[in-house]
C-alpha cells in the first residue's frame, strides 16, 4: 500500500519537478501552488518563501542521492559498486 504524501512533500516534489523543467528562478509560488492545487496559506504554513522551499528540494536531493551511494557502497565487490552507481547515475 502506497502511503499519502504530506502537503509538505507534495510541495517539494512538485517543485522539484518544475524546477527541473523551467527552473528554480522561473518557477514562482504561484505555478508550484496552482499545479498542486493548494492555497496560498497551506503555502506558507509549511515554507516561509520560496527559497525556504527550495532548500527542502536540495535536502530530499541529498538524501536520495546518499541513499543511493549506500546501495552502491553495500555491494558484494568494488566492481559491482561501480556498476550499479554507474548504472544510477545513467
Amino acid at each position: 500500500m502506497e502511503r499519502c504524501q504530506t502537503t509538505r512533500e507534495r510541495l517539494i516534489d512538485v517543485t522539484s519537478e518544475l524546477a527541473c523543467r523551467r527552473g528554480f528562478d522561473r518557477t514562482s509560488v504561484s505555478d508550484v501552488m496552482e499545479a498542486t492545487g493548494i492555497g496560498k496559506g497551506s503555502f506558507y504554513y509549511h515554507f516561509p518563501d520560496k527559497d525556504s522551499l527550495g532548500l527542502a528540494v536540495l535536502e530530499q536531493d541529498r538524501v536520495a542521492f546518499m541513499a543511493g551511494l549506500d546501495a552502491c557502497l553495500d555491494a558484494p565487490t568494488p566492481l559491482e559498486g561501480l556498476e550499479r552507481f554507474f548504472t544510477r547515475a545513467l
